[in-house]
């Protein structure tokens, strides 16, 4: 069984097994170091050596060790065992040296499409008349004749409502206040 598995793994699949669990294995050991409390001398050299056998950089190293400063689990591990204030050498030690760059807008095959069409929209929209340039019309009365049954007609036209009427309903609307259930 054992040659069908060499026989069915290629060598870059291997070197993909091995990595990940290079990688697995120096995140569990700087995890259970977090876990333990404050980072010291000692667990520095580990740290260092581990890293140099299982072929970890610098920046992968801060990294894990960012992942394991904002664990929440962690965090309440190490002050359980060790008392506060356990986070800030771990904090220095991922530091980052050089601070991460501003992201740009994201450039897509829509960007110019995108582009177009919103300055096409705002031609239109430089078009169109002002709201004081817009004639408002008064609610046109019912025709005559055309009076539900059972109701009379009135000569009487139908205008709008004064906005102060409008503005008393609103408010009124507003204060309504509904009994508890």
């Amino acid at each position: 069984m054992s040659t069908e598995l060499q026989e069915e793994l290629t060598r870059e699949e291997a070197k993909r097994i091995l990595r990940r669990l290079e990688l697995d294995a120096y995140s569990a050991v700087v995890t259970a170091f977090r876990a333990q409390g404050d980072v010291n001398r000692s667990k520095k050299c580990v740290l260092t050596d581990l890293a140099n056998h299982l072929s970890i950089s610098t920046e992968r190293h801060r990294a894990e060790v960012r992942r394991v400063v904002n664990d929440e689990r962690l965090n309440a591990v190490a002050e359980c065992m060790q008392g506060s204030g356990t986070s800030t050498e771990w904090m220095y030690e991922g530091r980052r040296l050089i601070s991460l760059m501003p992201r740009l807008v994201p450039q897509t095959i829509f960007t110019a499409k995108a582009t177009v069409a919103a300055n096409q929209a705002t031609e239109a929209n430089l078009k169109l008349p002002l709201k004081t340039e817009i004639e408002l019309h008064p609610l046109v009365s019912k025709p005559k004749g055309l009076t539900p049954k059972g109701t009379q007609a009135t000569d009487q036209k139908v205008s709008p409502a004064p906005a102060d009427d409008l503005e008393k309903k609103r408010k009124n609307l507003l204060n309504v206040k509904t009994p508890p259930l």
